[in-house]
């Protein structure tokens, strides 16, 4: 029984670890996705701003991302607010970020690993922007 007492302990003690480190890189990656998107959205809205807030910023393991995001002249609260066009070009916005390299470049690089062939996600773009 003492065994099976220290394998519970051990395996605790290793999920926290890999839980901790879960939560930085989430909050990493999240950091830089919402910088990038902010970019893009500026260079799609010149003068608008947007940002992506979580839903539950206590509980990283059981929130979700929401999309705020206000063109210039308009006090939008909710994007349901915000025209047709509007929504199409935040929606491009957030999709370009599938194709620049840095907040995906450590999943690009594990899944390529992790891969028998050779291709790469097409969420992660290999070519260099310009």
């Amino acid at each position: 029984m003492a065994d099976l007492e220290q394998a519970r302990k051990a395996l605790a003690k290793i999920n926290a670890a890999i839980d901790r480190k879960m939560r930085r890189q989430f909050l990493v990656v999240f950091d830089k996705v919402n910088a990038n998107f902010s970019e893009i959205f500026s260079m799609l809205f010149p003068g608008g701003k947007a940002h992506l807030e979580m839903t539950d910023p206590d509980h990283l393991d059981e929130t979700g991302v929401e999309i705020v995001a206000q063109p210039q002249g308009k006090r939008i609260q909710k994007m349901t607010l915000m025209s047709g066009g509007e929504k199409s070009l935040t929606a491009l916005a957030f999709s370009l970020l599938c194709t620049r390299r840095a907040p995906c470049r450590s999943t690009c690089s594990t899944r390529s690993r992790r891969r028998s062939t050779a291709r790469t996600s097409p969420s992660c773009s290999t070519r260099s922007r310009g």
